[in-house]
């Protein structure tokens, strides 16, 4: 049994034409196209072909359903811990700054102390009292 290509998300009436033109005229046909094929198609870019070849497994195939939805959540997966990285880099370079700036205000403080010790570029002792 065919599965009608107007059930595919993304093609309608007159897309089904274009589409006849080419010699697709069934959901089946257009899941066992490669992205190449389709994009030579008028109207196909190729994330429309990835697209409309994707839906169109998925509507013939319920295994396939389970396959793409497995295919979606790996991606999740990878893009979160791209994102978790990212946070973990950063996290690294504000420390690096802060240790930095804390250098920093200590070698200041310490110059500051030098400074008020000197005056005519002779050290003055402090007397005890």
């Amino acid at each position: 049994m065919s599965t009608s290509i107007l059930e595919v998300r993304g093609i309608g009436p007159s897309t089904v034409a274009i589409l006849a033109e080419n010699g697709i005229v069934t959901a089946e046909d257009l899941a066992t196209k490669t992205i190449r094929q389709v994009t030579i198609i008028k109207g196909f870019s190729e994330i429309r072909a990835a697209q409309v070849i994707t839906d169109a497994k998925a509507l013939v195939s319920p295994e396939n359903k389970q396959e793409i939805k497995k295919t979606k959540s790996e991606k999740k997966a990878v893009k979160k811990e791209k994102i978790a990285k990212k946070t973990d880099k950063n996290k690294s370079k504000v420390k690096e700054k802060e240790k930095k700036a804390k250098k920093t205000v200590k070698s200041d403080k310490k110059n500051k102390k030098m400074a008020k010790g000197k005056k005519g570029g002779k050290t003055v002792k402090k007397s005890k009292k």
